[in-house]
């Protein structure tokens, strides 16, 4: 259940984010071995011609100067160059892979995220 709500939240929020550039497909919270979870993301962006899976892995929440924000440790994408991409972005601008979030989802993703440990093992971590 709890599941359930967090990837509806997640996908509902995404959708905004991601419009100008394609369309969040589905949101899901997946194992990613040694117990941990992950969210996998499938997006059809604009100019592929199959959708691009990412999986976001090593989650947490700060909260700061009255904002909430959803820290991502750790990425893995089925494309290479979007691989790299957010390697070199997490490196010129950390604040991109800590994006603001609306505070009343902050209870229930920290709630998950407490319960679950949400993290991915597989996932490479962002240097």
């Amino acid at each position: 259940m709890l599941y359930f709500r967090v990837e509806n939240l997640l996908l509902g929020y995404l959708k905004d984010a991601i419009a100008p550039f394609g369309e969040v497909l589905t949101v899901e919270i997946v194992p990613a071995g040694g117990g941990k979870n992950a969210l996998k993301i499938a997006l059809m962006l604009l100019g592929e011609s199959a959708p691009i899976t990412i999986a976001l892995g090593d989650l947490s929440l700060s909260f700061e100067n009255g904002k909430t924000r959803l820290k991502i440790g750790a990425i893995k994408a089925d494309r290479e160059w979007l691989h790299k991409l957010a390697v070199k972005l997490a490196a010129l601008n950390p604040a991109l892979f800590a994006p603001e979030i609306p505070r009343e989802y902050a209870a229930i993703i920290t709630n998950y995220i407490e319960k679950n440990n949400l993290q991915s093992a597989s996932a490479q971590k962002i240097k």
